[in-house]
């Protein structure tokens, strides 16, 4: 049977191909395998989303220019704000963790917002349709590097650290960063990237298929675009999406390889972090070093459960489970797999690329420390393994992200 390109949609999660359907207001899509949201039909959610998007973005000014917290420690008043916080990495020589978190809690972050505003205004009014199309791309990309959610989780657990050596204030900025995760999560990150593409070629007149009207409509014959979601006919050689105009590579090894680099990168670098101090504490002149797990037992031992816990499974586990799943995922994928085994891989997939960004937790709290304990008597710096941890969390996610999950569902290396 023949279709418009336009009616077909795969799922992104275990790339499943499927027909659209037209949806009453209100309702939504879900894959007819996997049960993941495919789309919806909500009423004039780009519109809603420009105005939490502006809501969001004076928001995010407040909390990154007021303090977020006031540490009092024997008398003397530290406030942290993001920006002197990151300031004080660069200040102390840990520039590569100060880079990464200058990317996921600012930069990241402020282009979503910007890059949103943007779009609607540009397709609202029909101006600058290719330059529309290239932030279109990267607001979709910038949306996977945004961890202020896990930063704020992070202030919660140093808070923890902190009680009972010092006298901690909320700022004006906590209130503002709390409401600027809310907004962004409910209304600015559920909207799925199929929505603004489509939003993006009504507004322009755009059509996705004016080069292919009609396919055969055959799983192998067909390959979705990474950025947008569209439907493309397959080629023997990397093609250009019909409406993103983002390059889909075709390269199977290439995409392996480069996870397995980034995999087997990201495991030394894990070595490293548990080899040296991720926080180092000067007291009075006296140094002492603090590793990943030596954290864990010592607020284990203080009577803080929940919070030894919490580092434990984000700085342990995690970054373990991530390792195992991704390992799993490499060296079974060109083996054939019957039933419903076919998703599983998939979405293990998913559960590797959703919980490995909590891995930065704990240098989130070592970058809070260091931001506000630092006189005279006592200063809290990170350490050695802070460096190589965000490191191996930065690589970690790039081996997920380099996979690609239609061969775990084509397993074309099996076939051959």
């Amino acid at each position: 049977m023949e279709h418009n390109l336009d009616e077909l949609i795969i799922c992104q999660h275990c790339s499943k191909l499927q027909k659209k359907v037209k949806l009453p207001k209100g309702k939504v899509a879900k894959c007819i395998e996997c049960k993941s949201l495919l789309y919806r039909n909500i009423n004039d959610s780009i519109n809603r989303g420009l105005a939490f998007s502006i809501t969001a973005l004076i928001l995010f000014i407040v909390a990154n220019l007021f303090p977020i917290i006031k540490v009092s420690i024997t008398g003397v008043e530290n406030p942290l704000t993001i920006i002197e916080m990151i300031y004080t990495l660069f200040n102390e020589g840990f520039i590569v963790v100060g880079s990464i978190l200058i990317v996921v809690l600012v930069i990241a972050p402020l282009s979503v917002l910007l890059f949103f505003i943007l779009f609607v205004i540009f397709s609202y009014f029909k101006i600058f349709k290719k330059f529309t199309r290239v932030i279109l791309s990267f607001l979709i990309i910038s949306r996977d590097w945004e961890m202020v959610d896990i930063f704020a989780v992070s202030i919660l657990v140093a808070l923890v650290k902190l009680f009972g050596y010092a006298e901690v204030h909320f700022g004006l900025a906590a209130i503002a960063l709390l409401l600027f995760v809310l907004v962004d999560i409910v209304f600015i990150k559920s909207i799925k990237s199929v929505e603004l593409w489509d939003y993006y070629c009504a507004k322009f007149n755009s059509n996705k298929s004016s080069n292919i009207e009609k396919c055969i409509c055959s799983e192998d014959k067909l390959i979705s675009c990474e950025i947008c979601e569209s439907v493309n006919l397959k080629s023997n050689k990397d093609i250009y999406c019909r409406t993103c105009n983002n390059k889909i590579s075709i390269d199977d090894n290439a995409s392996m390889h480069r996870a397995w680099a980034m995999l087997i990168t990201a495991m030394v670098f894990y070595v490293i972090a548990n080899s040296y101090p991720i926080l180092v504490i000067n007291k009075f002149g006296h140094t002492e070093g603090s590793t990943i797990i030596g954290g864990a037992i010592a607020l284990w031992e203080e009577g803080s459960y929940p919070i030894s816990i919490i580092i434990f499974l984000a700085s342990v586990f995690v970054p373990i489970l991530k390792f195992i799943l991704i390992l799993y995922i490499l060296i079974n994928y060109k083996k054939p797999q019957v039933g419903s085994k076919k998703v599983d891989q998939v979405k293990l997939h998913h559960i590797t690329e959703v919980i490995g960004p909590w891995s930065m937790i704990d240098v989130f709290v070592v970058s809070i420390l260091a931001g506000v304990v630092h006189m005279s008597s006592v200063k809290i710096t990170a350490g050695i393994g802070a460096t190589a941890f965000v490191l191996m969390v930065f690589f970690t996610m790039l081996s997920a992200m380099s996979i690609d999950i239609r061969l775990i569902k084509e397993r074309k290396y099996g076939n051959k």
